[in-house]
C-alpha cells in the first residue's frame, strides 16, 4: 500500500480454496526455476511481476472499455473496492490466515 500499511478485505470460502490451489503451484514453478519469494501472483518463471506496468496496462484496458461502453467512474481502485464490500455483505470473513 502507498501508506505502508496492511490492507484487511474480506474473502470467501472459495477463494480461499483457489489461493490454496495458486499458493501450491507457485511454489512448484518458484522450486523449478529456483526462484526465492512469498509473492501470491508471479510469472510463468516463478519472478516478481512489474506491477508499474501491469497496474498501467491495466488502467489503459479499462479507460479504453469504460469509453466504448460509457461506464463511470470505472478504475482498477473501485472495481476492487465494489469485490471486497459485494464479499462483506454476503457475510466472507475479514483476515484469514492460510
Amino acid at each position: 500500500m502507498k501508506n505502508h500499511k496492511f490492507l484487511k478485505l474480506p474473502i470467501d470460502d472459495q477463494l480461499i480454496d483457489l489461493f490454496k490451489v495458486l499458493i501450491e503451484q507457485n511454489n512448484k514453478i518458484r522450486t523449478y526455476y529456483e526462484q526465492e519469494n512469498d509473492f501470491l501472483f508471479v510469472t510463468m518463471k516463478g519472478t516478481t511481476i512489474n506491477t508499474s506496468s501491469t497496474n498501467n496496462a491495466i488502467s489503459k484496458q479499462l479507460n479504453k472499455y469504460a469509453k466504448r461502453y460509457e461506464l463511470p467512474n470505472i478504475n482498477p481502485h473501485a472495481i476492487r473496492r465494489a469485490f471486497a464490500k459485494n464479499l462483506y455483505d454476503k457475510g466472507a470473513r475479514c483476515c484469514v490466515d492460510f
